[in-house]
């Protein structure tokens, strides 16, 4: 009984192996090897645009955040959320101090260090915003120190507090809708040379909102402009031009800092009454 068990174990052993293995070329079932990963090998980096999917996800109710490369891109409708820098005085100033202090991480959910492009600030130089978005969200974009370049949609009425505080942009053009512009809203943007109002629909100009802008040369504010709050254009070492509009009522203390007096730079109405 054992010889024939063994003699049939034999012969089994003989036919599997004069058998070709016609499935050993076939993918396994349920896995999809072509799927991309941003899963990157252990120590390595993972780096937008290099052997990585595109990037996306929500940042607002029916605003979502797609990361393609170095492009950060914002699309859908609406408001886009609204973050915090937890790590400033506790004055609401969002971008008077360093945020944090150094640290990397935040236990409170709208902090800023939870932004879902966090990760990726180093690598973002060029931030769009497309048709659709009417509101971007309080320090959204607060400390992406390589954008060089927004594109801001006709569709967007608000800019948020803090919300591009230290980019390094060199221009911008404030959309013809926007009506509401939050205190610091470009704050230490320090290579910003360039600003224009595109429509006239701004009443107020916050706090801080161009301060330390250090290369910023040219200043038109547009007509309906009513007020400019402390320190708006402060440490703005390279003006030489203010143009401020008939409509303007009320010039807040510090608005220009010393610096403005310094160079003798002229400042006067839109119709050319004033000093110089």
């Amino acid at each position: 009984m054992k010889k024939r068990l063994l003699a049939s174990l034999l012969s089994a052993t003989i036919l599997l192996s004069m058998t070709p293995m016609a499935f050993a070329d076939e993918e396994p079932v349920g896995e999809d090897l072509t799927t991309p990963t941003t899963q990157a090998d252990e120590g390595s980096e993972v780096v937008p645009g290099e052997n990585q999917e595109v990037l996306t996800g929500s940042c607002g109710e029916n605003a979502t955040w797609t990361l393609d490369g170095d492009t950060l891109t914002i699309s859908g409708t609406g408001a886009t959320a609204d973050w915090k820098d937890h790590g400033s005085a506790d004055d609401g100033m969002h971008c008077g101090a360093e945020a944090h202090d150094g640290d990397t991480t935040c236990e409170k959910a709208n902090c800023m260090l939870n932004r879902p492009w966090q990760s990726y600030i180093d690598s973002i130089t060029k931030i769009v915003i497309e048709e659709g978005i009417t509101a971007i969200g309080s320090d959204s974009f607060n400390g992406l120190t390589a954008v060089t370049e927004i594109e801001l949609p006709d569709s967007l009425t608000e800019i948020g507090i803090g919300a591009f505080c230290f980019t390094a942009i060199t221009e911008v053009t404030i959309p013809a809708n926007v009506s509401t512009m939050g205190y610091s809203a470009f704050y230490g943007c320090g290579k910003l040379e360039s600003v224009f109002f595109a429509g006239n629909k701004v009443r107020e100009i916050g706090i801080y909102t161009f301060a330390k802008c250090y290369a910023l040369k040219n200043l038109e504010f547009p007509e309906g402009l009513t007020a400019i709050r402390l320190g708006a254009l402060q440490e703005c070492r390279s003006l030489e031009e203010l143009v401020f509009p008939e409509s303007l009522t009320v010039l807040e203390q510090s608005v220009l800092g010393d610096f403005l007096w310094e160079r003798n730079a002229k400042y006067h109405t839109e119709k050319g009454r004033g000093k110089e």
